[in-house]
């Protein structure tokens, strides 16, 4: 179930979407990249009680709203409760680690991470927290919509071998696989 979401924030943020669609990452918290802004939530499904921050998702998981949870009595079944974030405006919320964003940059369709809920013990206080598990194998990306798949090419290399007599007739020469496959592999 997804539980990455991104919006765009006009408050400050090292994470950015240029106008190709493509994210960047700035560490450095003194750069304040000035367009394209983007906050990052991950979300979970543990109940939410009073004080949480909360995100309203419509039926499709497209946001709604971020909301701080004042009566457990006005949350819909479709809300997550947010666990982690860049919105530095969520108070009480744990940061995302820049490890994450520099991974996500390099992974923007992936829209589900493992999270752990953790305890540390510091000073005599317990604290809870929560730590992200990057996949080991990057999630798949999806195909260049204007490339051919493998798959297609192989199919249309096998039609090239069906078709070659009536192109040789056709434009009176030879075509190598090379000329052939130049005109192809491009939609």
């Amino acid at each position: 179930m997804k539980n990455i979401h991104i919006l765009p924030t006009d408050k400050p943020s090292s994470l950015c979407l240029d106008s190709k669609d493509k994210f960047w990452f700035a560490p450095n918290s003194g750069y304040i990249i000035a367009d394209g802004k983007q906050n990052i939530y991950i979300t979970n499904s543990e109940e939410i009680k009073k004080g949480d921050w909360c995100m309203s998702l419509c039926d499709d998981e497209s946001y709604e709203e971020i909301y701080q949870c004042k009566n457990i009595g006005l949350v819909d079944d479709e809300d997550k409760k947010i666990i982690l974030t860049t919105d530095q405006d969520l108070d009480g919320i744990q940061a995302i680690d820049d490890e994450f964003l520099e991974w996500f940059v390099k992974n923007p369709s992936c829209e589900e991470v493992k999270v752990l809920k953790y305890k540390s013990n510091n000073m005599h206080k317990m604290n809870l927290g929560y730590k992200i598990i990057l996949p080991k194998e990057e999630p798949k990306k999806e195909q260049d919509k204007d490339k051919y798949s493998e798959e297609e090419v192989i199919k249309l290399l096998h039609k090239r071998d069906e078709h070659m007599n009536t192109y040789d007739k056709l434009h009176g020469g030879f075509q190598t696989p090379k000329e052939w496959f130049e005109q192809f592999k491009n939609k």
